[in-house]
């Protein structure tokens, strides 16, 4: 059973479908904004359409409104044209009014493998939230601030503009920064989190939510993952959905990363509903034809996939894959139908994988609805995003993935 909803009008929702219609929606909202802006991402990319998205925060921070952005600690860093030093020349023109903060888990510290080996410091853990706020606007999603998320790399992004959700949404935020580190000048200036803090300000925010009157059509349920701070919000209300279905509903189930923890396999063996999952076609995979050792991703996934239909052997199901030439596929999300249609579906930044229960930190939430119109509006979300599914391909998988993907499977 689903608890702590925010009620929503079914109005105050939007469906965004295409990588440039989030880019453009963002940039807008960023435009339009009076107050307050809110960026929670992994990184930031430096390319000309991310040029435009640094021009128009620095524009906002211009007219004498404050900003928030929260990046990944190492992520954030990386490059010699990293986030950190676009963002750290715009900081330097409004000291006063960007608040910069990279967030760094604990995991990262107590990792022996990080500290030997650099390039893998990202595999240990990152912070993979996607909110994106400007003043009583909220978009939650699954991409990334960088051009390939604006072009060709399909994911999802669902707008609101609700008072209540923007708050709890700027709570999380807040929350997140509060343990992160500051960008003082030029340095870092290095956080210590303390874990029973960070549990209790989310456990205070949960139990804060106000109750749902019977009046709203629509109900948001948010939901947070940070399984290394037995944060595991995510976890609970995932699988409390899926094992609400009966044998009269039907479940779909997208993923660019299949690799589902031990609960939620457990919970997709076992509800009655009719099960669909949609994974990537290798060549939609974002690690396709990369050098070594990363050539090695994309073929252990299929690994993981192959993982999870044992773990299905005893049910039927659906396994198909996305396809779009020259497109890559970083969707993810849930959808439930029952007799009436399309009742509700997730949003949020969660890959619903190994890493993502246990390393990542991550935000989003379930929306159900009575309403018809919106119900018809996630329906032609999932259709749009099953239109390119296609028969799964079996490739062949390198003997040294063989070996080394199932020993590293809690890192994908």
């Amino acid at each position: 059973m689903l608890e702590n909803g925010i009620g929503l009008s079914a109005s105050e929702i939007s469906i965004l479908e295409e990588p440039i219609e989030f880019y453009e929606q963002l940039i807008n909202n960023i435009t339009n904004a009076k107050n307050n802006i809110i960026i929670s991402s992994l990184y930031i990319g430096n390319g000309a359409k991310e040029a435009r998205l640094y021009n128009a925060i620095e524009d906002f921070l211009s007219r004498g409104g404050k900003a928030l952005i929260i990046l990944d600690f190492n992520r954030g860093q990386r490059g010699k044209i990293s986030s950190k030093t676009i963002l750290q020349s715009i900081q330097h023109k409004y000291p006063e009014s960007l608040t910069l903060k990279f967030f760094k888990s604990e995991l990262m510290d107590q990792s022996k493998i990080a500290s030997k080996i650099p390039q893998l410091k990202e595999t240990v853990s990152t912070q993979h939230t996607k909110i994106y706020i400007c003043d009583e606007k909220l978009i939650l999603s699954g991409a990334n601030l960088e051009s390939a998320y604006f072009t060709n790399r399909q994911d999802r992004y669902i707008q609101f503009e609700n008072v209540d959700l923007v708050n709890f949404f700027t709570a999380v935020a807040n929350i997140i920064s509060n343990h992160s580190s500051s960008l003082e000048n030029t340095e870092i200036i290095q956080s210590t989190t303390n874990n029973d803090e960070i549990k209790a300000s989310v456990s205070n925010l949960f139990t804060n939510i106000a109750t749902c009157s019977k009046s709203h059509d629509t109900i948001f349920y948010p939901n947070l993952q940070a399984g290394w701070h037995d944060i595991n919000v995510e976890e609970f209300d995932i699988i409390s959905a899926i094992s609400s279905l009966s044998e009269k509903d039907k479940l779909y189930f997208c993923s660019g990363y299949f690799n589902p923890p031990k609960s939620l396999c457990a919970a997709l063996e076992t509800t009655p509903a009719d099960l669909y999952l949609l994974g990537a076609d290798a060549r939609s995979n974002g690690f396709y034809k990369t050098k070594f050792p990363k050539s090695g991703i994309t073929p252990a996934y299929q690994i993981f996939a192959e993982n999870m239909e044992s773990k299905l052997s005893q049910r039927s199901y659906i396994l198909e894959e996305w396809f779009k030439e020259k497109w890559t596929f970083h969707a993810k999300g849930m959808w439930f139908y029952n007799k009436d249609g399309c009742f509700g579906t997730t949003i949020g930044s969660s890959n619903f994988s190994c890493r993502s229960q246990a390393r990542d930190l991550e935000a989003g939430g379930i929306i159900l609805t009575r309403n018809a119109e919106l119900m018809k509006k996630f329906e032609l979300e999932q259709r749009n995003i099953w239109k390119y599914k296609s028969l799964r391909k079996i490739n062949k998988v390198p003997t040294w993935v063989k070996i080394v993907a199932p020993r590293i499977r809690s890192y994908f």
